[in-house]
């Protein structure tokens, strides 16, 4: 065999086996971009799965805190229902007619008083108390088996109607804004259920 044979012959082995390992390196490039495409696509199913789920978390917290703003708006709203219907009862009573009115505070008055405190009113209202209506209340007091040395004090408060009650080293706030706000704090559950009642 002369050199130019076994020249081809080491070039045609070459060829062969160059052939054979690319052929090799082809099939294994593609197990693994085949490989590679299969993790791609677990990795890419399991990402959205996760975004899924973040966006639902998210979907999920956004809807409960419009859920808690939206009930304590209504909370807010039901809350000023209620403030507004004590403030116009508050303004019908002041709104009474003087004999109406008169009525109203001597009732409460007598509820109130055991018999010898002194009654501190607006200026108003000390002006629409005769010394008649004193006395008759004095009168149904002791009716009563109270004292009856109720008196009107020359003090005046600046009240929106009602009175400070004093007796001996105490004074009780029967203005009618603090009688509202008692009323308002026992009773605003049944008043609430009453406004709002569905």
């Amino acid at each position: 065999m002369s050199i130019k044979n076994i020249k081809d012959k080491i070039v045609k082995d070459a060829k062969k086996q160059a052939s054979g390992i690319k052929k090799k390196a082809k099939q294994e490039m593609e197990k693994l971009l085949n490989y590679a495409r299969k993790e791609l696509a677990v990795e890419k199913k399991e990402r959205i799965k996760k975004i899924k789920a973040e966006v639902e978390e998210e979907r999920r917290r956004i809807l409960a805190r419009a859920n808690l703003e939206i009930k304590e708006m209504v909370l807010t709203e039901k809350r000023r229902g209620i403030d507004e219907a004590f403030r116009k009862a508050k303004e019908e009573i002041l709104k009474l007619s003087d004999s109406e009115y008169i009525e109203f505070l001597e009732k409460l008055i007598l509820q109130a008083v055991e018999g010898d405190e002194e009654i501190v009113l607006n200026r108003k209202d000390k002006e629409r108390i005769s010394k008649d209506l004193v006395e008759s209340m004095n009168e149904k007091l002791k009716s009563k088996r109270r004292a009856g040395n109720i008196k009107i004090s020359n003090e005046v408060r600046d009240i929106a109607g009602g009175f400070i009650l004093k007796g001996d080293n105490v004074e009780i706030n029967y203005s009618l804004s603090v009688i509202f706000q008692k009323i308002q704090e026992d009773e605003e559950s049944e008043i609430a259920k009453i406004l709002f009642e569905i």
